[in-house]
């Protein structure tokens, strides 16, 4: 994976780490029950993306297409989805690794 490097204490860090966060909670919800719009929406938020680095870009934007799909579905529906929901969720963070190194 090609990303660049920009400090543990850098914005596009931090950044990065909270849409990693918000990106955790919807598997996790897709698993127990429902992801309503507002939790697709919320790692991907316009002020997180404005910092997430151009390189890493992709990444989340794979992430946010498979939550998406995600969206009003049980538990027993979002699983058809969960396999490219995991491998979104590993890509995203490997990137937010190599964002924070």
């Amino acid at each position: 994976m090609a990303v660049a490097a920009h400090g543990q204490s850098s914005r596009e860090c931090q950044a990065a780490s909270e849409s990693l966060m918000h990106l955790t909670s919807v598997g996790l919800k897709a698993n127990s029950g429902k992801v309503t719009q507002a939790d697709a929406d919320k790692p991907f938020m316009d002020s997180l993306m404005a910092r997430i680095p151009a390189d890493a870009k992709p990444f989340f934007d794979a992430a946010k297409s498979v939550s998406a799909k995600l969206v009003g579905l049980d538990a027993a529906a979002a699983n058809q989805f969960l396999g490219d929901f995991s491998t979104a969720l590993a890509n995203v963070t490997a990137a937010t690794e190599q964002i924070c190194r």
